[in-house]
């Protein structure tokens, strides 16, 4: 639920008390952006080497976007990164006008060079939960980021948000790492990424990022 012990107080040789606190949200976003600002020189390097079929998820989230490659469409991409989707997006939608958004601001510079040759591209440097979803869009696009939001709450009041930012016949998608269905699934998951994995790194930093 969000919580965690941070006292305890032993009461009786059968009771302890335990002092609880919600987790703040604020101290992990910023904690997550220091991450991302060290890594973003090497995130480009490492996030092939860390996620599976990473450049089949991006394709795949392009042939789902149901709009003519010639359309002036409008799209948001929720955690940019260093641009990779976006990239992929104005290259199949050379008309199309993007917001990219993250709250690291090293990555949105690695964006900015990256994308520098393409026209019709705003960048902002914002958390998601300060997001304000003034304008609408056709797509809204979200790749690994998500997933970084503490808690289901949060998790629902941005999808509540996107909702309501679409236009007609407009489209969320978005593509991440989820748990397995069930215990056996899962297992399996994390089978076949620790032979992935393995095959970058040695075992200790390996075991590491498992955890």
């Amino acid at each position: 639920m969000g919580y965690s012990i941070f006292k305890t107080e032993r009461l009786t040789d059968k009771v302890t008390l335990n002092y609880l606190e919600k987790s703040n949200k604020c101290f992990k976003m910023d904690e997550i952006r220091a991450r991302f600002d060290k890594d973003a020189p090497v995130y480009d390097f490492d996030i092939v080497r860390l996620i599976p079929y990473y450049e089949k998820m991006l394709n795949t989230t392009i042939k789902s976007i149901p709009f003519n490659p010639t359309e002036n469409i409008r799209i948001l991409d929720l955690g940019c990164g260093t641009g990779n989707l976006t990239r992929k997006v104005k290259l199949a939608f050379p008309n199309s006008k993007i917001t990219c958004l993250d709250n690291s601001p090293q990555m949105v510079e690695q964006a900015r060079e990256k994308l520098k040759e393409f026209d019709e591209i705003t960048f902002l440097i914002q958390d998601f939960n300060e997001l304000s979803f003034q304008e609408n869009y056709n797509v809204i696009i979200s790749s690994l980021a998500l997933h970084h939001l503490v808690s289901d709450d949060e998790k629902k009041c941005i999808y509540r948000k996107i909702y309501h930012s679409l236009n007609n016949k407009g489209v969320f998608l978005n593509f991440d790492n989820l748990l397995g269905s069930n215990d056996s699934v899962q297992k399996q998951y994390l089978t076949e990424w620790t032979d992935f994995l393995r095959k970058s790194f040695p075992e200790e930093h390996m075991r590491s990022i498992l955890e």
